[in-house]
């Protein structure tokens, strides 16, 4: 299927750049650019300067303990912090589409995220905001640039010698009879210390879509969409291409295909979505755990057709995740005991493992807009 391009662009963000703060603004000057000539059918600007990307294949330690987990969701009600016995916290109150920890006792967020080309319903805020540990109030941190037609979709963050963010930028416009025109996804990592954005994968085709992100153990995981199937991609956090042993799908793959593709907190275990119908033609979702290193499949979990597919499954110690997205509670189960069932978490929303406590001292009001 292969319609995406590698591509590491290092841009750097000049001074004056919304106020000081580090916008996702036309004001950056290319530096360095790496492609991989083996990916086709993709819109994007041709490369100054160009070497193959080193294909790697993942080193997987043996599986670690890790503690229960601390989750964040965001909904209409806020963002909450919501431990595994179910206790919630509230740190910020008002409509909120996304939420992450940024791994330092912070949170990342979103008012509205960005959409595909298909989506052209009215205009929407995506900036993406900050409330670092400690502060009563954030400060944005992305910022589509005015007068240009392009979003951004806060996906996830990791700490490598600074806060890195992970986002993709939406660019393109719909035409008059509903057909996308030049509408492509720039999977990007921000720097936020040296104020460096790092295009890392640039998506463009007939119908495509990048979706899916997550990052752990040093790997950024998504899924690549185009008309009629869907691939799961492993990118170092330079863009080059990383081999998960596990990762045994043909890339050729049509129709029943995986999807959501993430990696346990210690890159042990893969996890995957894909869709059943079942004989009475109900639509289902199951989600596959494999042994990351092996292969072998560890379990499967056939999901209810109310919840048929998840938008998210996350993987931390024993536990694993699935994320419905704004007004379903996310469930989560513990991987070894599967049968047990799914606890239901108490608040409604899209949820996400937090990797650090909060230190939100008190709930921070957000307003729309």
């Amino acid at each position: 299927m292969k319609r995406l391009l590698s591509l590491v662009t290092v841009v750097t963000v000049v001074a004056g750049a919304c106020s000081g703060d580090s916008g996702d603004s036309a004001s950056f000057a290319p530096s360095t650019v790496s492609t991989n000539p083996a990916a086709t059918s993709v819109v994007a600007p041709a490369p100054s300067a160009s070497t193959i990307a080193v294909s790697t294949t993942l080193s997987i330690p043996p599986p670690s303990p890790d503690p229960e987990p601390t989750l964040v969701v965001a909904g209409p009600r806020g963002v909450y912090e919501v431990d595994a016995a179910g206790s919630t916290r509230l740190l910020l109150d008002g409509e909120v589409a996304f939420a992450i920890d940024d791994t330092m006792g912070g949170l990342l967020f979103q008012i509205d995220r960005g959409r595909s080309a298909w989506d052209q319903s009215g205009e929407r805020n995506t900036a993406v905001w900050w409330l670092e540990a400690g502060a009563s109030s954030p400060r944005t941190l992305l910022v589509p640039t005015p007068g240009v037609d392009h979003e951004l979709s806060l996906h996830d963050a990791y700490f490598d010698d600074g806060l890195h963010v992970v986002y993709t930028r939406h660019d393109g416009t719909m035409s008059a009879d509903h057909v996308p025109q030049d509408f492509i996804d720039r999977l990007r990592s921000h720097d936020v210390e040296r104020r460096l954005v790092t295009d890392l994968v640039v998506h463009g085709a007939w119908e495509a879509a990048l979706d899916h992100v997550s990052c752990a153990g040093g790997v950024i995981a998504f899924t690549s969409h185009d008309q009629v199937s869907s691939e799961c991609v492993f990118v170092d956090r330079d863009g080059n291409d990383v081999v998960i042993p596990a990762d045994t799908e043909d890339p050729n793959c049509e129709g029943d295909c995986r999807r959501g593709c993430a990696l346990s907190s210690d890159s042990s275990r893969l996890v995957y979505l894909q869709d059943h119908i079942d004989e009475e033609s109900n639509f289902h979702g199951v989600v596959v755990l494999l042994d990351a290193r092996t292969g072998d499949e560890l379990d499967r979990l056939v999901l209810q057709a109310s919840n048929w597919r998840p938008e998210h499954v996350g993987l931390v110690g024993e536990w694993l995740l699935a994320s419905f997205g704004d007004g379903v509670p996310a469930v989560i189960y513990d991987s070894t005991h599967m049968e047990s069932g799914p606890t239901e978490l108490p608040v409604a929303g899209t949820a996400r493992f937090a990797r650090a406590p909060f230190d939100i001292p008190s709930t921070v009001r957000v307003a729309a807009g």
